[in-house]
């Protein structure tokens, strides 16, 4: 299958040390080259995290403090702009909090406090963690790297989409967007909403490691290449499955951070009990859509997209292709590509979930 992405991918291991009560681990790492066509959207899902910066067992949870087994230096993970640019994640490496994450608000030399979401994270205590950063526009996009920089207000290039990912219903449009500016004769280099110019310098927009963005060459543009290099996925991650309004149906945003193509079997989707089988052809429920990258355009509709069959008697339960039911089971084919973005949506009427699908990155 000829893909617009062109993923390299070294097999180096990095080795990390640290403090006498964390676990060690060895982390594979590499990079990766992604091509943004000219004049079309490119769905894009980060395919590699950056770097962890510790990796722990929590002795204990107090509210949204954690009390870990590792020394950091006090305050070292707080987001402080200009100065700290970085904003970390805990990522839950264990136990039945598997793959949830929570952004970091601050820490001391022994604790770690947490955006916990709303969410009781008692169950954490006793379980390993890991600390990374995510990525954001002035860290994945540095200087405007693999863009086409814009050079005024009234003349955008390339644009930057994000998902809605707080509105009900079926193809919602996407509006917030983010543009690089490069002003001969200033200072002000940098990433801008393009909504809202007067917001000032962007570039720690947090890009979430289950959404993909949408780069947008204009019509005309040529095409570009970025290349970022960081850590390959080897853990689990949570992704939420929401519906809230039953009859308006729900699309949900999802991004892989995974370097290679995998196939459906490897996904765990329909396993996690987030994505309802179809019982006949007649009669479809879930769809798991793939963006497509090969073919040129903007806004371009959804088609390439993949139920789960589950027809009492048979043995031909598993994954298909929507468009080519015919053509057998497609489980261990390698249809979701590395980088694109996925789409689950439910049909009209389904029923009001609130769920985590985790995903299980395979050994590589």
């Amino acid at each position: 299958m000829n893909r617009i992405f062109s993923i390299t991918f070294l097999a180096a291991l990095a080795a990390s040390g640290l403090a006498a009560a964390a676990p060690a681990y060895t982390t594979p790492v590499g990079y990766s080259t992604v091509t943004f066509k000219g004049g079309s959207d490119t769905s894009f899902a980060v395919p590699l995290v950056s770097d962890t910066k510790a990796a722990t067992v929590v002795a204990s949870v107090s509210g949204s403090t954690l009390q870990i087994g590792t020394t950091l230096n006090a305050n070292e993970l707080q987001y402080v702009a200009g100065t700290q640019p970085k904003k970390y994640f805990v990522l839950v490496t264990s136990g039945t909090a598997l793959g949830k994450y929570y952004p970091v608000s601050s820490n001391t030399s022994s604790s770690i406090t947490v955006n916990a979401i709303g969410e009781d994270l008692s169950a954490i205590s006793g379980q390993t963690i890991k600390v990374k950063s995510f990525w954001t526009l002035g860290t994945l996009f540095p200087s405007g790297a693999g863009v086409h920089v814009s050079t005024s207000g009234g003349d955008i290039k390339t644009r930057v989409f994000f998902n809605n990912l707080n509105a009900a219903g079926q193809n919602i449009p996407r509006t917030e967007n983010y543009v690089y500016l490069d002003v001969a004769g200033t200072a002000n280099d940098g990433w801008y909403d393009a909504n809202n110019f007067a917001a000032g310098i962007q570039n720690d927009v947090v890009i979430y490691p289950d959404e993909f963005v949408v780069v947008r060459h204009p019509i005309g543009s040529a095409d570009t290449t970025l290349t970022n290099s960081g850590e390959v996925f080897g853990n689990s991650l949570a992704i939420p499955v929401v519906v809230t309004n039953s009859s308006l149906g729900q699309d949900i945003t999802a991004a892989l951070p995974y370097p290679v193509a995998i196939s459906p079997s490897q996904l765990g989707l329909y396993e996690s009990g987030a994505f309802t089988a179809s019982t006949s052809g007649a009669d479809i429920k879930d769809r798991l859509f793939v963006y497509d990258n090969n073919s040129s355009g903007v806004n371009k509709p959804l088609i390439a997209n993949y139920i789960y069959f589950d027809v009492a008697g048979t043995a031909n339960d598993g994954w298909y292709d929507a468009n080519n039911l015919g053509g057998g089971k497609v489980d261990l084919q390698a249809v979701i590509p590395a980088n694109a973005g996925l789409v689950i949506r439910k049909p009209i009427n389904s029923a009001q979930i609130a769920l985590n699908w985790v995903f299980t990155a395979p050994v590589p």
